[in-house]
């Protein structure tokens, strides 16, 4: 009788064990898309606020950064000088703690700006997933937004 309750346990176990396993990795991917959101949300009321987002963003009309480059400024935990030049207003536009400063597998959130007449048109923030390639918000990549398999 113990032989077929530890069998029917073990069974039990390895069933619970292959049911759960892709559970998880939610954690990790739910993670990145509410950090991917609220920083695309955050950069989006930046550029609404600032009418001239050179001084934080440059010229050009499509750019890539990484994250760790603005969230300093976005959550007014950067320099004071750097705060004066590039958030005037001292506006907090982000809320998070200074350690996420990269997704849930150690690498930087990045972000593409499309501009045109000084003005942020697009703010497009991706995490480069679990498999850390950035696939520009295509393959595993979690995205603010998702574009056709375009290249920036």
């Amino acid at each position: 009788m113990k032989t077929v309750i530890l069998i029917a346990a073990g069974i039990l176990a390895i069933f619970l064990l292959f049911t759960c396993e892709g559970v998880t990795d939610c954690g990790p991917i739910t993670k990145a898309k509410s950090e991917v959101q609220s920083l695309a949300f955050a950069i989006q009321h930046y550029c609404d606020d600032h009418n001239d987002t050179e001084a934080m963003f440059g010229k050009e009309p499509v750019q890539l950064i990484h994250a760790d480059e603005i969230t300093g400024i976005l959550t007014m935990k950067a320099d004071e000088s750097l705060l004066l030049a590039k958030n005037p207003k001292g506006i907090r536009y982000l809320e998070w703690p200074k350690e996420i400063q990269k997704d849930p597998w150690g690498n930087s959130y990045l972000i593409a700006l499309n501009k045109s007449k000084g003005r942020v048109d697009t703010v497009f923030v991706w995490s480069a997933g679990q498999n850390r390639l950035n696939e520009f918000g295509q393959g595993d990549d979690i995205s603010s937004i998702r574009f056709p398999s375009q290249r920036f």
